[in-house]
């Protein structure tokens, strides 16, 4: 989804890519009352960006599925980031919330080994911060598994 201020006349046209997927409206749809009328109109939000993790047997899932938002609601994480090192590592960044508790690794593991089908090494490092990527976002999930590593594994599934 790119976005960009049709209404500020005082500003030139600055495209945003929020990285976000959204639903046009169907055609003809009703006009928004902007000086670019007969562009498309947006009806929802389907969904964000996120990397793919990949498992060991090839096949692979968004990054959204390993678990976050229950610890954050708990106090338990102010932020927590999964990183994918390799195709059974995941550096977990955390900052710490209010109420963290030791009894957070055990509750990670589970969830991480459930969504990857099998056991994971996990490496969880405490920041004071997770930066954010070049459009703003922050992403949740980031696979940094080796093209050629993925690929291969791919091979696997066709054969």
């Amino acid at each position: 989804m790119i976005i960009t201020d049709l209404v500020n006349t005082g500003m030139p046209l600055i495209r945003y890519d929020t990285g976000d997927v959204a639903r046009a409206l169907p055609t003809p749809a009703r006009s928004c009352g902007c000086r670019f009328d007969g562009l498309p109109l947006m009806s929802a939000v389907v969904g964000r960006f996120a990397d793919f993790f990949v498992r060991n047997d090839g096949s692979r899932f968004v990054g959204l599925d390993v678990p976050g938002m229950r610890m954050a609601e708990r106090g338990w994480v102010k932020q927590i980031q999964y990183i994918q090192t390799d195709i059974d590592a995941v550096t977990v960044r955390l900052i710490r919330g209010r109420v963290f508790s030791e009894e957070l690794y055990p509750y990670i593991q589970n969830e991480v080994d459930h969504v990857f089908k099998s056991p994971v090494k996990l490496t969880f490092t405490f920041v004071e911060s997770i930066p954010r990527i070049r459009s703003g976002k922050f992403m949740y999930s980031t696979c940094q598994v080796p093209s050629q590593k993925i690929a291969e594994l791919s091979q696997g599934l066709r054969s």
